[in-house]
This record gives C-alpha cells, structure tokens and sequence, in this order.
C-alpha cells in the first residue's frame, strides 16, 4: 500500500473503506461490515505523525447534524481550508442530499434538497445539489438545480453562498446579471 505524501501544505482528504469484523456488534445496523469513513489528513505530514494525523469527519450510518434523526448513508469527495474546516455533500438513507460544513467535530446543515431555495420566489426549492466550496473563513458557496412552479431550462440554476451568515442567492441562470444595465 501506498503511504500518503505530502503536498507543500496541501491539506489531503482521504476516503477510506473500513471492514470492521470484530467491532460489527458495536455498529449500528445500517452500517453492516463496510463503513465508510471521512478522514482528514492534516496538512502537515511529518510535523503531525506522531500525534493523531487522521480524524473523522462522519461516517456512513452516522445521524447527520441538523437532521430530524437522519442517517448520512453514502459520503462524497469534501474540501478542505487552511483552517481545519471541511465542507462536504451527502446522501441520507432517505434519499435526499447535502452539503455540511465545519470544523470535523462540529459540523452543521448547510443545505438539503428539498429546502426554499432563498432569493427565488415562493415555492421553490433546491432540487439537485452540487460539490461545495470552502474558503478560508468557513463560508460556504454551492451550485444547485431548482424545482419548483415556474421553472424551466432557461432559468432552473443558481449559485448560492453563506457568506455574511445567512445562505442568500449570488446568480441565477435568466436572470439581470448586477451592474450590467440589463444586457
């Protein structure tokens, strides 16, 4: 196996299958053998070794932050800041996706299909949520598809952030693009 390598600061998120055969009883259920584990690696290799290089971020069979007692059950690539904080999107056992972000042992619900879609009017919702963004002050910025009464090709994708704290429209395709005196 392969050891992992250092990048000039980069920090590396590692996703790794764990088989776990004597621990399986202490599992809940829906994990069964296989779980699915988010680990951060430190940025820093060599520094960080000897201490405790990986953490959890979530695991598959997991309760989700921010969730009425929903299950993370399929876990996709995150992305990392300089800060330690992680922002990632996930399957839940009901089907629905999100985005959470934070640092890993305090993460919360950026987003879920299915929420209002802010800056959109009534009625409209994110429909398919893609990878996020992180920048170095933990603010999130994602790409999503919208649902909803009134949408079409021409005007179903938008660009959101939670920058400034509150999760709020930056563009939507069809729509006047600002300063551009409606050209």
């Amino acid at each position: 196996e392969d050891e992992p390598r250092q990048f000039l600061r980069i920090p590396i998120c590692i996703i790794l299958e764990y088989t776990f055969s004597s621990w399986r009883s202490n599992l809940p259920r829906s994990t069964r053998h296989l779980v699915l584990a988010l680990l951060l690696f430190l940025p820093t290799f060599q520094k960080v070794a000897a201490a405790n290089p990986y953490q959890v971020v979530a695991l598959t069979g997991q309760q989700a932050p921010g969730t009425d007692q929903a299950r993370y059950n399929k876990l996709y690539t995150p992305t990392l800041n300089e800060s330690g904080q992680v922002a990632f999107g996930a399957t839940l056992e009901n089907g629905a996706d999100g985005l959470w972000s934070g640092i890993p042992s305090q993460l919360r619900l950026v987003v879920r299909e299915g929420d209002s879609a802010p800056g959109t009017p009534a009625g409209l919702f994110f429909d398919r949520i893609l990878a996020p963004n992180l920048n170095d002050a933990g603010e999130v910025t994602f790409q999503s598809t919208l649902g909803g009464p009134g949408v079409t090709n021409d005007n179903k994708d938008g660009i959101w952030t939670d920058a400034g704290g509150l999760l709020h429209l930056v563009a939507r395709t069809g729509s006047v693009a600002p300063n551009s005196n409606g050209k």
